[in-house]
């Protein structure tokens, strides 16, 4: 930990960009649900992406992954030890006992942002223990720390709940893939990470706040690398992640959740 911490609060978004991400938040989780309710056995990871362009047209909504990131595809979509950043394609079929993870990022105008990520577990649910184990103990971790994003909350300290789940539930969380405030970017600082250096800098949580809150777990410290399609990260060892986020809004009396939560 650092010999001295500067605290500063974080900067609220304005009233309007807040609106505006409500109304986001919104109508990409009618995108979302309509994604994981087609992940079935046989159906490719490109047929997923269709899906969720032919919801976002239907309500009128843009994704952002291209435009900010030069990302190639509308979504992510990534499969058991693949991590993050995962390009959908026409030969890559969900198969039963999958863990599939979906991230997408909507935007309005390109001047409010909006995201999330949402993992599932495809069919054979009784025969993979291990995965639901990994999948439950994110979540947990990711809704314990919910609770304490109240106004003036330290990052720090929601970060350090995060990782005590962690512990507690045998999992491994990753600290490369970590939480962010969004607003009229789709990534603003401060991340929510712990204070590093001599002299480290940590943040208050100010009302009018908004924050993508994110988890992703490990079964085990894991082993990154990049894939050949220089995008998609990958666990070396193939061992399994999962990963939940929220959008959080700080009220005066605490948090709103944005986004939906998913069974």
């Amino acid at each position: 930990m650092p010999l001295y911490t500067k605290l500063t609060p974080t900067q609220a978004n304005d009233q309007v960009t807040i609106e505006r991400i409500k109304v986001l938040a919104k109508k990409q989780n009618f995108i979302f649900d309509q994604i994981l309710s087609s992940i079935v056995p046989g159906i490719t990871t490109a047929d997923l992406a269709d899906i969720a362009r032919v919801a976002a047209k239907e309500i009128g909504v843009e994704f952002s992954f291209r435009k900010t990131f030069s990302f190639p595809e509308d979504i992510s979509i990534c499969r058991n030890h693949e991590i993050m950043n995962g390009i959908p394609k026409h030969n890559t079929r969900i198969e039963a006992g999958d863990l599939v993870k979906i991230s997408l990022g909507t935007n309005d105008a390109m001047s409010a942002f909006c995201s999330q990520n949402w993992t599932m577990l495809v069919g054979e649910e009784k025969s993979s223990p291990a995965k639901i184990h990994l999948m439950s103990s994110t979540l947990k971790c990711l809704e314990n720390a919910i609770q304490m994003c109240t106004p003036n909350a330290k990052i720090s300290s929601i970060v350090t709940a995060l990782h005590e789940v962690a512990l507690a539930e045998k999992i491994v969380l990753s600290k490369n893939f970590v939480g962010h405030l969004i607003g009229r970017e789709p990534i603003i600082f401060p991340q929510f990470v712990l204070p590093k250096g001599l002299i480290g800098e940590d943040h208050t949580l100010s009302t009018g706040t908004m924050f993508s809150l994110l988890a992703l777990g490990h079964a085990a410290q894991p082993h990154e690398k990049l894939a050949a399609d220089n995008w998609t990260v990958i666990d070396k060892e193939r061992l399994p992640s999962a990963v939940f986020s929220h959008i959080v809004l700080i009220g005066d009396n605490g948090p709103e959740l944005l986004t939906s939560t998913y069974k």
